[in-house]
């Protein structure tokens, strides 16, 4: 009988063992996950340049309510004896509340007359309501975290199992091929504080639509 107990209890001990740090978190997403939002009011640039940008897009009847100013250039530039006023607003966009979590665009003035756009502007119907848990979220992100260090040295999962991860919600535009771009609700993860590693998860089945460690190499991962 004693015997047959000793015989468990390694079995037992053994399985603990092949138990990793990261089952848990992988399982059920334990551990620490908050979610951020960011408002179209909060523009991330200064007072001044806000109001010159808020002034020159409706002199020229362009809608700002789903945009977000990110950046702010000014400049004159002397043109065959002529100065010329330059404004250069760069923003982010909104839909139905929630980020385009990809999708810049940038406006262009001159002598306060709008002259370009460059970049997309962009709509969707996708409903903003999520379905994923943020545990859920989490599990996400380190199942490929895990994935994808066998091919890196940078970053380990490991180190990151214990500290919170930030989450956005918004909507990421799949791009591909000949197909139209479409808007899918997605998760903007990373770690609180930092910038990488980071994924974009989409939100109706916890697939990963992008993850990056911030590390460029000259060969494939």
């Amino acid at each position: 009988m004693k015997f047959q107990y000793y015989i468990l209890l390694t079995l037992v001990s053994l399985c603990a063992c092949a138990k990793t740090d990261l089952d848990d978190v992988v399982a059920d997403g334990k551990g620490c996950i908050k979610q951020v939002a960011t408002s179209p009011d909060a523009h991330a640039i200064a007072k001044a340049e806000q109001a010159i940008a808020v002034r020159l897009f409706q002199q020229n009847g362009i809608d700002l309510s789903n945009l977000r100013f990110t950046r702010f250039i000014e400049e004159d530039l002397d043109l065959n004896g002529r100065t010329n006023h330059y404004v250069h607003v760069s923003a982010a966009q909104f839909g139905n509340g929630l980020p385009f979590l990809t999708g810049g665009i940038i406006y262009a003035f001159k002598d306060g007359k709008f002259t370009f756009l460059s970049g997309e502007l962009l709509t969707t119907t996708v409903d903003p309501k999520p379905v994923s848990s943020l545990a859920q979220v989490r599990s996400a992100f380190f199942t490929e975290f895990i994935k994808y260090e066998q091919n890196s040295s940078f970053y380990k999962a490991k180190d990151f199992k214990d500290k919170c991860l930030t989450a956005e919600l918004g909507y990421f535009t799949l791009r591909g091929g000949e197909t139209q771009p479409k808007s899918v609700l997605a998760w903007h993860v990373k770690p609180k504080d930092a910038e990488y590693p980071t994924a974009y998860i989409n939100d109706r089945d916890n697939t990963i639509i992008y993850f990056f460690d911030g590390v460029w190499t000259l060969g494939p991962r």
